[in-house]
């Protein structure tokens, strides 16, 4: 028989066999050992991280990742690139250091495209990186909105045909990816749809379409179907806020979460009726003759 098996088994008995004070000792000792373990694994992995910025888009973390490692800073890639963590001695310091080199930028490009100066790009080009640019800052505004993690936008500029007829109005897109749990309120919305329309020349704000990240459309629908889904939206939201507002007094601030869904009846009736008052008496039909009779004499 294996002597080492032979005493693994056999240690339950001996513990057993021990006197109080015994077995107290060497409950201790086990539990220090295992103290000074843990203590030196953390001590020997080094300090600790803390998130310098999250939610990064895979250019921005690119960018800063390139910035940090030049800089000397460690840092730790987390959140499937998503997230840098640097030391917590140097967080306040990498955000100082990207904030200088105008990181992150919340993705795409915004107006530091026309940074370079390039003298030589066509107007074509010109035309372009403008829409770019356009479309980089709207996005990055659009993203600093607590309801929305992150935001692109798509604008058509318009264009003048040969004829009055042949001319192409401005449009645009705006797709949001919401935080978890959150949702756009209709006043909201609106704001980004005039927030775009004012950026964008002979752009209306019925032409703005706001779409989240479930492909949904949210606002700028203006079929039948949209505006119902557009009252319900307005339905749920007012009354997901009246249950907030009536519950957090008992329970606290930002401890209730309410979810409403809301479904509209769009059945139309049409009824006519026809009443009479059998206690007075009421004339149903009128018809009057007149008739001169004129005749000469004499």
């Amino acid at each position: 028989m294996d002597p080492v098996g032979k005493m693994i088994r056999g240690w339950p008995r001996r513990v057993a066999e021990m006197n109080p004070a015994s077995r107290t000792m060497l409950f201790g000792l086990i539990g220090a050992a295992v103290l000074v373990v843990v203590a030196i694994s953390v001590l020997s992995s080094g300090a600790t991280y803390q998130y310098a910025f999250t939610n990064l888009s895979p250019e921005d973390a690119s960018e800063a990742a390139a910035v940090l490692k030049a800089s000397g800073i460690s840092f730790r890639s987390e959140a499937n690139g998503a997230a840098l963590a640097v030391p917590t001695s140097q967080v306040h310091d990498a955000r100082l250091l990207l904030a200088s080199h105008g990181l992150p930028r919340g993705g795409g490009v915004g107006f530091e495209l026309f940074d370079r100066g390039d003298f030589g790009a066509s107007e074509f080009t010109q035309r372009v990186n403008l829409r770019r640019a356009t479309e980089g800052e709207l996005a990055r505004t659009i993203s600093r909105l607590q309801a929305v993690r992150s935001a692109r936008v798509h604008v058509t500029m318009p264009e003048k045909g040969l004829y009055r007829d042949d001319d192409r109005r401005a449009t645009a897109a705006v797709v949001v990816n919401l935080q978890p749990g959150r949702i756009m309120t209709e006043r909201e919305l609106a704001g980004v749809r005039h927030l775009v329309a004012s950026a964008v020349p002979g752009l209306s704000a019925d032409n703005v379409t706001v779409v989240d990240q479930r492909g949904s459309v949210l606002s700028g629908d203006r079929s039948e179907s949209g505006k119902l889904a557009s009252q319900a939206r307005e339905i749920e939201n007012t009354l997901e806020q009246r249950i907030v507002d009536v519950l957090e007094p008992a329970v606290g601030r930002g401890a209730v979460v309410a979810r409403v869904t809301a479904s509209l009846d769009t059945t139309e009736v049409e009824t006519t009726q026809d009443n009479y008052d059998p206690e007075t008496a009421a004339v149903r039909s009128e018809r009057k003759t007149s008739e001169t009779i004129a005749s000469d004499s004499g």
